[in-house]
């Protein structure tokens, strides 16, 4: 499962970072990502259980860092767009660069704001017991 979460993030990075470049990388991640919830999906139903030492550690790390890949590529794509259109950009007025300061505002907020702490809390309540039974064996 490890391996799993790995090559998602590893899925969802590479597309963010190769957008500007590739537009068609997000749709060929999106139906990566179909593909692989449906095999994940039934690997889990049918053969495996989670491990102990793995739990939801993971998946809560890496969405923790999602914020960040967010401010990263908003960075990314200012910079690719004031290269790729030196231009446009050349006269560096007000108007042409609210939009993308705008987007690198929203993103940064993300990074300031508690969102991730708060949801956190939320789901320490849950109290989440691993189990040694595998998902057959419930029925």
């Amino acid at each position: 499962m490890a391996n799993r979460y790995s090559n998602t993030a590893n899925l969802f990075l590479t597309a963010c970072f190769f957008h500007p470049l590739l537009p068609i990388s997000i749709p060929i991640a999106i139906v990566g990502f179909i593909f692989s919830y449906w095999i994940d999906k039934s690997l889990l139903l049918r053969r495996h259980k989670i491990p102990e030492q793995m739990s939801g550690l993971m998946a809560k790390f890496i969405a923790n860092l999602l914020p960040y890949f967010a401010f990263l590529w908003s960075l990314n794509l200012l910079l690719f767009y004031k290269t790729l259109y030196k231009d446009y950009y050349n006269g560096e007025t007000q108007e042409k660069l609210i939009v993308p300061f705008a987007i690198i505002a929203a993103c940064s907020l993300f990074i300031v704001f508690p969102v991730r702490t708060i949801i956190n809390r939320c789901l320490e309540n849950l109290g989440e017991q691993p189990t040694h039974e595998l998902y057959n064996d419930f029925y």
